[in-house]
């Protein structure tokens, strides 16, 4: 399994206390995730505590899913 930090575009690393995903992080503070790769050019992002991150209505990421859906897909 490898863990990767994801990097946002203010230098920050996203960090995610099983609430929302923010970019506020130094890297020893971020939050790790495992890139599940899915088919058809989709990938599951995965926290190291085992939450998928989901994309909800209103744009904000959260580390609160429980398994590979729809909302918790997404397109590279």
């Amino acid at each position: 399994m490898i863990i990767q930090l994801a990097k946002g575009s203010n230098g920050k690393y996203w960090s995610s206390d099983g609430g929302q995903v923010l970019c506020v992080g130094e890297a020893g503070e971020a939050t790790g995730f495992q890139l599940e790769l899915l088919g058809n050019s989709r990938v599951g992002l995965k926290t190291t505590e085992g939450k998928y991150l989901r994309g909800e209505n209103n744009g904000v990421l959260t580390a609160s899913g429980d398994e590979i859906k729809n909302d918790t897909k997404y397109e590279f």
